[in-house]
């Protein structure tokens, strides 16, 4: 049965043979055919590169080596990677591989056929021991107790109202940070600062969305931001959004801006906002 030897394993042996030792008895102690070894001693420049190339101490453990195929290529996307991680900003897989074709456009001319496929950047990936890690991130515990004592309130609420699915309503708000990087990156498996990245953008808006229990009424969904008109939506008709738009001081939920949604027409409006109806003639 044929044996597969590691990158290791095979420098050790010609290793050995460079010591003055015969190629005879080398295959003879260590079970490798003579000609195998010849060729390991042929290659031997192309295990010490690999050997080189590793980045952590199961490299060398690697039984199969298969370079790039475009080696400047390679060697120029990896130099951009390592610099781009440096500076902390997040890579995907995705940017790896528009920014491979760029590169290979800008080394081999616009007629170059390469195309960076998943499959070219998984062996991207594995050759230089590329991993995706979260850079940064912060968890909250939720209040378990109370989760898992609601539901039995919730039903007594809902036989004491005598509610029928279509009246009951399940909503959920998030904040969406627009100008937030993400914190999922590519990064070498052994640089000391693939965790480390920039501060975090806090700017952002609050999103509600609803739908009833039988899931034929959802409500368009409300999107709260800071501005009161946002330079996005100048000129723009807010009734053909797909959403509703308010703003707040600090883009969050307020008890005005949530009836003003869910009960639109049946919303008494604030003082403030009936005087300016009054006083603006387009009012009547």
């Amino acid at each position: 049965m044929r044996k597969a030897y590691t990158v290791q394993e095979k420098l050790d042996v010609v290793k050995k043979v460079r010591d003055c030792a015969s190629q005879a008895s080398v295959s003879c102690q260590s079970g490798v055919p003579a000609g195998t070894i010849r060729g390991w001693i042929k290659n031997e420049e192309k295990l010490q590169s690999a050997a080189a190339e590793c980045h952590d101490s199961k490299g060398p453990q690697t039984k199969r080596i298969r370079g790039a195929d475009d080696t400047t290529l390679d060697k120029a996307l990896f130099e951009w990677f390592t610099q781009s991680r440096h500076d902390g900003i997040p890579l995907s897989g995705e940017i790896l591989k528009v920014q491979a074709q760029k590169m290979s456009r800008q080394i081999n001319g616009d007629d170059h056929t390469f195309k960076a496929s998943d499959g070219w950047l998984w062996r991207f990936q594995r050759r230089h021991r590329i991993k995706s890690i979260t850079v940064s991130g912060e968890s909250k515990s939720a209040d378990v107790e109370s989760a898992a004592a609601y539901p039995s309130i919730l039903r007594d609420i809902i036989d004491a109202e005598g509610l029928q699915d279509e009246q009951i309503y399940n909503a959920d708000e998030t904040g969406l940070y627009y100008r937030m990087l993400p914190d999922k990156t590519l990064a070498e498996k052994n640089d000391p600062r693939r965790k480390t990245g920039f501060k975090k953008a806090k700017q952002r808006v609050t999103v509600l969305l609803a739908c009833n229990k039988t899931g034929h009424h959802k409500l368009k969904p409300l999107v709260i931001g800071t501005a009161k008109n946002p330079r996005a939506l100048h000129h723009v008709n807010r009734s053909t959004l797909p959403v509703v738009y308010q703003s707040s001081k600090n883009a969050w939920m307020t008890a005005y801006i949530f009836k003003d949604w869910f009960h639109p027409r049946r919303t008494t409006l604030p003082e403030t906002t009936k005087t300016q109806r009054k006083s603006n003639p387009a009012f009547g």
